[in-house]
């Protein structure tokens, strides 16, 4: 039974770790805001000057 929560565990560490990606800017880790238009939707600039498409 131990090792199901382990699998559990590891799971749901690369479930966050894939979820935050999309929702940290690359470049100094804060997390983008939300689209006014589109609230389920990340920005694509961040206030370090980051935008999508330049690397971190």
């Amino acid at each position: 039974m131990a090792l199901v929560y382990i699998l559990i565990g590891i799971v749901a560490v690369f479930v966050w770790f894939w979820w935050a990606g999309d929702t940290l800017c690359p470049r100094c880790g804060t997390e983008l805001t939300k689209e006014f238009g589109a609230p389920w939707q990340r920005s694509n600039r961040c206030s370090c000057g980051w935008r999508t498409g330049e690397r971190p």
